[in-house]
């Protein structure tokens, strides 16, 4: 089982549906067909492009940092 990250320098949070599509398709076809997961940063727009560009055959999962960082904002408030 393979899974991608996005990591900061590859999509920012500002980064548009169509740069994120241009990341996956870097990915190279071999490896693409190997992905089971998707860890992600919690950006909408990169979690609509993967959604769509894997359809339902990829599961995206945020990563470790944002989740604890809301579990944290959330219990500080």
């Amino acid at each position: 089982m393979s899974t991608a990250c996005c990591r900061s320098s590859d999509c920012s949070a500002s980064a548009p549906k169509q740069q994120s599509k241009q990341f996956f398709n870097s990915i190279p076809k071999r490896l693409r067909r190997t992905l089971k997961v998707i860890c992600t940063v919690l950006y909408a727009g990169f979690i609509g492009a993967a959604k769509a560009f894997f359809g339902k055959r990829v599961l995206i999962c945020p990563d470790r940092f944002h989740i604890a960082r809301l579990y944290r904002d959330s219990f500080e408030t």
